[in-house]
């Protein structure tokens, strides 16, 4: 039996015995932690560097970048992002309207969708790229299950347990521009059905040409 497993038997043991509220709590917390480290080759990173600009993702990857918006006026929320590869070119862009929500549950929506849309296309290395830190963080970190956010983190988790290799970045809103103009145009939609573009759409391409480095310009 290796190590880890002998870890999940242990905590599972006293998780058995224990049956106090917040005994019951850290002991899923710890189970987590261990199932994460069962799945070490997919353990996830956390850049903490405030990125300003948009870069391409090595070749082999691909990077979503996303994002979510809230009006307060109309109590709407909707999510957005596009996937592109390593030269700069939109593979994928979605955008969803979610009705009432807070902010933080569409900025999850909008890491959910990238990440279905990148494992559903075959995509094996995958950069998520948000200025959504505090929803990151819950990604990276404990989640209790009676949180609002407990569901869409963990079919989050679970997303990333499928994909070889995920890494998250945490960028400055400069950075993801794009992706807030896709899930602007979420806010427009009639319907809450997700709506996938894998051609560059007309209300996107400066905004799109405008976040790429000048020599990629040619692209356009």
């Amino acid at each position: 039996m290796t190590e880890t497993l002998k870890k999940i038997k242990g905590v599972l043991s006293v998780f058995i015995f224990n049956h106090a509220p917040r005994a019951i709590t850290n002991e899923v917390k710890r189970i987590q932690r261990c199932v994460m480290c069962f799945h070490g080759s997919n353990v996830t990173t956390l850049d903490r560097a405030r990125v300003t600009s948009w870069s391409p993702p090595p070749v082999n990857w691909v990077k979503v970048n996303c994002t979510g918006v809230a009006t307060f006026a109309s109590g709407k929320a909707a999510c957005g992002g596009i996937i592109r590869s390593y030269d700069g070119s939109m593979v994928t862009s979605y955008a969803r309207n979610l009705g009432p929500c807070s902010i933080v549950l569409a900025e999850l929506w909008g890491i959910y969708h990238g990440l279905a849309l990148a494992k559903n296309q075959g995509m094996r290395h995958v950069i998520i790229e948000s200025d959504a830190l505090r929803a990151i963080n819950m990604i990276q970190g404990y989640v209790s299950p009676w949180s609002t956010y407990y569901q869409i983190v963990r079919q989050i988790f679970e997303l990333s347990c499928v994909i070889d290799e995920v890494k998250w970045i945490h960028v400055a809103h400069e950075a993801n521009q794009v992706a807030d103009s896709l899930a602007k145009h979420g806010l427009s939609l009639d319907s809450d059905q997700l709506n996938v573009f894998h051609v560059v759409p007309d209300f996107l391409a400066d905004s799109l040409k405008g976040d790429l480095p000048k020599s990629f310009y040619s692209l356009f």
